[in-house]
């Protein structure tokens, strides 16, 4: 026990706090089943926060086993709302971009990317960062939770100050090479077209995978027919898409990797209108990718500069994941199929696309896995559109060579969508999916679990916590007439907190530490205080300097007729 002078707080908080406070431990099956899954919040979720520099905000977890803190690996995207420079003026244009310059203070549109993987417990309130400046602003608890079981969850905690200096950690090595046009984590490595940005490689790296590259590419087809004086072939694959004139992409990526560029159709940089963005993102376990347009009559007359009408009819859409050779022995696994072999023989396969009828999502939505020794590959894309008289599953394993194809020329394992026969004049050209780079031979329930990730995102709630203290300022301390003891902090505490007490005069006093059963284990004082306000502190150990359990304990205040008890958790 020792003595020390009071110091008054500079700040006078806005809240009292409750020390039956039972936090909770983050639920391992949660973050187990979402090892892999990135979380994105919006600026403008996150409003106690609001025009703060993104340099002062930091992203924490706890760990309730050994009551500690550790910064975790995430980033702050900014973004701004622009016009299109390209359609420069028209207000439907305007577009977010992540490569502008930005007012470096965290609003609406930013984002805020970490993994749920990297999340810890509830921290109690009593138990801040070791930062004095953090403790001057509220620190934002974020609960990440499963939205049909809100008591599945785990915790982050942002905190807000200038003078931190540890860094963020770059625990996954995601990183661009520009020159090869290729991006990596320390758990697979992708390569991407240089003319448009599709996924030419895939390589799961040990331990995941064998480090070898399993993929051939990423294909687009569609076809058609227009008619105007006399009929024309509407031909095109991924060869005719070609990014030009605008591309960017994170320069020191932590846990997300943006690229951001346009891509034309049949292969010309000089029409705009048949052009669009394409927005892939990279995380350290997964890809996301957005982009893409509706190619409609009026498009196409524009293109090739015809002014009367014409008659267009589209025969065919197709995108789908072919793998090389070195895929062989792999399984492919999708909604109606599993362990169909990969080996380059053709196979028999169910080909049903089941569409759904779901309110909330978009009526077509197709898993694949490809896993096996080499690693597992999982997409996920979703459609829109059910307008075309045939919707299948497009799945081709074949090691002949088709002087038609492009990539390899060959098929493994080549698995996706087809759409055949669109009555519509317009075909709806979207290129999203998101996929999953992962360890060797997963199964079809991994893949389930991945689908019902996607398609029941997380939730998060938010609360906003100020430093708690039961240490009045001076001005509260003037008004005091009678005794008072109170409420200690830390509380919780692990190795000393402090406890308060006001006298009206002088006086003598009696603190003891007592058990939950009311033995006395210590005393803190029994001796004469002059008036005013006293602070002693307790480390957690018995009347012998032996250190006592984690548990519940109570200060017995007593001085004169007056008498007043506390509670107080000790944490180990």
């Amino acid at each position: 026990m020792k003595k020390s002078p009071i110091i008054w707080p500079m700040f006078f908080l806005s809240i009292i706090i409750s020390i039956d406070f039972n936090p909770l431990l983050a639920d391992d099956n949660f973050i187990q089943s979402r090892r892999f899954e990135p979380v994105v919040l919006m600026g403008g979720e996150l409003y106690h926060f609001y025009d703060v520099p993104v340099e002062e905000i930091f992203l924490y977890a706890y760990a309730d086993s050994n009551q500690s803190w550790r910064m975790i690996p995430f980033q702050i995207d900014e973004r701004i709302r622009t016009y299109d420079p390209f359609h420069p003026g028209e207000e439907d244009a305007k577009r977010h971009s992540y490569f502008l310059p930005d007012n470096g203070v965290l609003d609406d549109d930013d984002e805020i990317v970490f993994l749920i993987r990297d999340l810890g417990d509830q921290a109690p309130i009593g138990i801040w960062i070791n930062n004095e400046q953090a403790k001057q602003h509220k620190r934002l608890e974020l609960k990440i939770y499963d939205p049909n079981n809100p008591n599945v969850c785990a915790y982050g905690y942002l905190f807000r100050s200038a003078t931190i200096q540890e860094a963020r950690p770059n625990t996954y090595g995601l990183k661009f090479h520009a020159e090869q046009d290729s991006v990596e984590s320390n758990f697979y490595a992708a390569g991407l077209s240089k003319k448009n940005g599709i996924m030419e490689d895939i390589m799961i790296k040990p331990p995941f995978g064998n480090g070898v590259d399993i993929f051939d590419r990423q294909k687009v087809r569609f076809s058609g027919v227009m008619e105007y004086i006399f009929p024309v072939m509407i031909n095109a694959t991924e060869n005719n898409f070609a990014a030009y004139s605008y591309e960017r992409y994170t320069q020191e990526p932590i846990v997300r990797l943006t690229r951001e560029f346009r891509v034309t159709l049949f292969d010309t940089t000089s029409w705009d209108m048949l052009a669009f963005y394409v927005t892939p993102k990279f995380y350290p376990f997964s890809a996301t990718l957005t982009g893409g347009m509706t190619v409609s009559v009026e498009a196409i007359k524009d293109y090739f500069h015809i002014e009367d009408d014409i008659w267009v009819h589209f025969d065919l859409l197709r995108q789908s994941w072919d793998f090389n050779k070195n895929a062989n022995g792999m399984k492919f696994y999708n909604a109606f199929n599993s362990e169909v072999p990969i080996n380059g023989l053709p196979d028999q396969v169910n080909k049903t696309i089941e569409i759904k009828n779901d309110p909330e999502l978009p009526p077509i939505r197709e898993w694949l896995l490809t896993a096996g020794d080499q690693g597992s590959f999982f997409a996920y894309s979703s459609f829109v559109d059910t307008t075309w008289q045939s919707i299948e599953l497009y799945y081709e394993d074949n090691n002949l060579i088709n002087s038609e194809d492009t990539g390899d020329h060959k098929s493994y394992g080549d698995q996706g969508i087809i759409f055949i026969n669109q009555p519509q004049d317009s075909v709806n050209l979207e290129l999203g999916y998101t996929a999953y780079f992962l360890p060797a031979n997963l199964s079809r329930s991994d893949a389930e679990q991945l689908v019902y990730n996607i398609e029941n995102p997380i939730k998060c709630s938010l609360t906003a916590i100020s430093f708690p203290t039961s240490v009045p300022n001076q001005n509260y301390a003037d008004k005091l007439k009678s005794y008072q003891l109170f409420q200690n902090y830390p509380n919780p505490f692990n190795s000393l907190t402090d406890v308060n007490f006001y006298l009206p005069a002088k006086a003598k006093v009696k603190i003891a530490i007592t058990d939950i059963a009311g033995r006395n284990v210590n005393i803190l004082t029994d001796e004469l205080f002059d008036q005013g306000l006293h602070r002693l502190s307790w480390d957690g150990t018995n009347s012998l300097r032996q250190q006592l359990p984690s548990g519940i304990y109570f200060i017995i205040f007593q001085s004169g007729d007056y008498a007043d008890s506390k509670k107080l958790i000790l944490l180990r």
